[in-house]
C-alpha cells in the first residue's frame, strides 16, 4: 500500500506541475486515473497469481500466461497488451527471471 501511496504522489505532483490552473474536470479526470492504476493493480495480482513478483509490477490488459516452472518478477516491472497479448510461458522445470524495472510489450 506504501508504494501505491508514493506512485500517487509522483503521479500527483506532475500533474499539478502541468495543470497550474485546474478545474474541476481535471481534478476528475486525476481520480479516474487514480482508480484505474489501483483496477489495474488489483488485476495484476490475479493475472500472476502463479509469479514470484516483487513490488510495483503492473499488467495492462491480460497477458497470455502458461507457467508450469517458476516465474520470478523483479520489482517495477511494466506488462503491457494493447496492441498485441503479451505472452509468457515457462515449461515444466524450466526457470524464467525477469529483472527489475523491466518492460515487456
Amino acid at each position: 500500500m506504501e508504494l501505491l501511496y508514493q506512485q500517487y504522489v509522483r503521479f500527483y505532483e506532475r500533474w499539478s506541475i502541468d495543470n497550474a490552473e485546474k478545474g474541476i474536470g481535471e481534478y476528475i479526470e486525476l481520480l479516474s486515473r487514480v482508480i484505474n492504476r489501483l483496477f489495474n493493480l488489483a488485476l495484476t495480482q490475479f493475472y500472476l497469481r502463479k509469479a514470484a513478483k516483487g513490488k510495483g509490477v503492473v499488467c495492462v490488459s491480460k497477458p497470455t500466461l502458461a507457467i508450469n516452472g517458476h516465474l520470478e518478477i523483479g520489482n517495477n516491472v511494466r506488462i503491457w497488451s494493447s496492441i498485441e497479448k503479451t505472452r509468457i510461458s515457462v515449461f515444466k522445470k524450466g526457470e524464467l527471471r525477469i529483472g527489475s524495472g523491466s518492460y515487456i510489450n
